[in-house]
């Protein structure tokens, strides 16, 4: 498609949406830059290295990767023919504070474990999958659920007309745009506290907080195709970057955006570093608080929609370096562990694992874990500017908080530890570029919680401030609608690869995701 009229593309920030809108534009022809404040592409799915690890900085768990999921549309459009990885089972295990365990399997094992622990949850994980199968298959539609053009409302009702006919959904599904997920739920305390603990890492929010649609895809993990990526999860932010570099694109990183200006039909984009580009389009993988803080002229409804930090959640972080010879065989890689009290501040721990088979991601003899809860970023930032020594006295609180609890399932944690490095919501924001750390989107407590796509003509915003909201597969989700929006404005479309990616476990020591310099 490149041709003298061919837009100029700008691309800010290098995280997974970011990267795949500018991986499609550019496979379908298009001139690209994307512009990286880091020397890592990813955000929050990067993985950075530390003493000798590859450590996974904050999302840690890669799904999408079934048949026809969200992450193989991303390879189709992106030109990527395989994925260094290996599809895990059980995609997690859950430990409750009364020692119950849930292995969550991707196989027909799930049934026997919902049947043995929840006798009474199975008409609900009935319809979880049938509710999921079709939020998906409308997600994958691209929509646009928050139109500010009418080319953009037309192509919503397309979207959702042809879904109605394709999927055939009960009409009163519509209801489950606004019912809560808890509605759904068995009178099991401990079950409701596993779909709890569940939807707070998938979705923000707990059953009583989350709309049901919503909350039955952030469920499906058994079919979501997890896998254990080679490298960490920085290695799809890796291959998206190769991706756009093959076609001739650029990305270029330690580029932090300082400002961007109107200039006559185009955009002006200054970096801290000097440089200064224009472009036709621009596409900003921030958060709506992000962008507000580069762009002086921004609209007036804008400023006051930022004016307050955003609602949700920080994280803190554990990044752990153990020793593999205390690690039993065949320990699964993603954990989550739940101690008595409200869900999170250290008392949920979600930890993730680098596979066995993945020698490239820490020194011989050691693995690397990455663990997290969500906290209210708040705290730490109150903490940090009023108090230093009660904000380096509360990091190490929380470190052992979040050990503690971990050893309640897993025994043999307190042994294998050799170094860990913690983090607060403020690193977030130093390396991530998250305004206040906050991570993660927005509580999903009705389908229009996510801002709109289109900020302006010309500009569009991505990330998990859209919708789908957070995760991997959401934000590529998202990066690919603007790209099929800006090829159909120019009377074009996504370019598919015939085939989806194939998976191909690495055999021995994988390649390392690569720092970009």
């Amino acid at each position: 498609m490149t041709s003298q009229s061919s837009p100029r593309i700008v691309v800010i920030g290098a995280g997974i949406a970011g990267l795949a809108a500018g991986a499609a534009l550019a496979h379908a022809g298009l001139p690209v830059t994307v512009l990286e404040a880091h020397i890592y592409p990813g955000g929050c799915a990067a993985s950075f290295r530390y003493q000798g690890h590859w450590y996974d900085a904050g999302a840690t768990l890669v799904a999408g990767l079934a048949p026809g999921g969200p992450l193989q549309l991303l390879g189709r459009t992106a030109g990527i023919e395989s994925w260094p990885a290996r599809l895990c089972d059980p995609t997690m295990v859950v430990h409750l504070e009364d020692g119950t365990i849930v292995p969550r399997y991707a196989d027909e094992r799930r049934w026997e474990t919902y049947r043995s622990l929840f006798p009474t949850s199975l008409p609900f994980w009935t319809w979880q999958e049938k509710t999921a199968r079709l939020l998906w298959d409308f997600a994958l539609r691209l929509p646009e659920l928050r139109p500010r053009s009418l080319d953009s409302l037309r192509d919503l009702v397309a979207a959702t007309a042809r879904w109605f006919l394709a999927a055939h959904p009960s009409p009163a599904i519509v209801l489950d745009l606004w019912r809560p997920l808890a509605r759904y739920l068995p009178d099991d305390p401990i079950f409701r506290r596993f779909i709890d603990a569940q939807l707070l890492i998938a979705a923000q929010g707990v059953a009583t907080d989350i709309f049901a649609l919503y909350g039955a895809a952030a469920l499906d993990l058994p079919n979501a195709g997890v896998a254990e990526i080679a490298g960490g999860t920085g290695t799809i932010a890796r291959l998206l970057v190769e991706a756009i570099q093959r076609q001739g694109s650029s990305v270029h990183f330690r580029q932090e955006v300082e400002t961007i200006e109107r200039a006559g039909t185009s955009w002006r984009i200054r970096t801290r570093q000097g440089l200064v580009l224009e472009s036709s389009l621009l596409i900003a993988n921030l958060t709506p608080w992000g962008l507000a803080r580069i762009w002086p002229e921004a609209p007036k409804w804008l400023r006051s929609r930022t004016e307050r930090p955003p609602r949700g959640w920080g994280a803190f972080m554990l990044y752990v370096s153990l020793d593999s010879s205390a690690i039993p065989p065949g320990t699964p890689v993603h954990q989550q562990i739940l101690a008595p009290g409200q869900l999170g501040e250290g008392r949920s721990v979600f930890l993730s694992l680098s596979p066995e088979w993945d020698g490239s991601r820490a020194p011989a003899g050691r693995r690397a874990a990455t663990m997290s809860t969500h906290t209210r970023y708040e705290h730490w930032w109150r903490l940090a500017e009023t108090d230093r020594t009660a904000y380096e006295a509360e990091i190490a609180r929380y470190t052992e908080r979040m050990l503690d609890t971990a050893a309640r399932a897993l025994p043999w944690l307190p042994g294998a530890i050799r170094a860990v490095l913690p983090s607060t919501p403020l690193a977030f924001q130093r390396f991530a570029r998250r305004p206040w750390g906050w991570v993660g989107g927005f509580p999903q407590r009705h389908p229009f919680v996510g801002w709109p796509t289109e900020i302006v003509p010309g500009l569009y915003l991505v990330g998990d401030s859209v919708f789908p909201g957070q995760s991997i597969p959401a934000t590529a989700l998202a990066g690919l609608r603007v790209a099929r929006r800006i090829l159909r404005d120019l009377g074009a479309d996504l370019v598919l690869a015939p085939q989806e990616p194939s998976m191909h476990p690495p055999v021995g020591d994988s390649e390392p995701v690569m720092a970009y310099r």
